[in-house]
């Protein structure tokens, strides 16, 4: 049987683009993160949706 998804809704504000990246704010259920780079921000959301430590399946 397969486990239920984790949904969630994210805002992502691009405030700059420098050396080919983005930096800007990335903002869920009332919590906002800054980013740096794509990789900061994909790290994030999955931080924001398993939590800290946890490995998606």
């Amino acid at each position: 049987m397969r486990e239920e998804q984790a949904q969630m809704t994210f805002e992502v504000c691009i405030e700059e683009c420098r050396n080919y990246t983005w930096q800007g704010k990335l903002t869920a259920e009332e919590k906002v993160l800054e980013f740096k780079s794509e990789t900061e921000l994909l790290l994030a959301m999955d931080t924001l949706i398993y939590g800290e430590g946890e490995v998606p399946s």
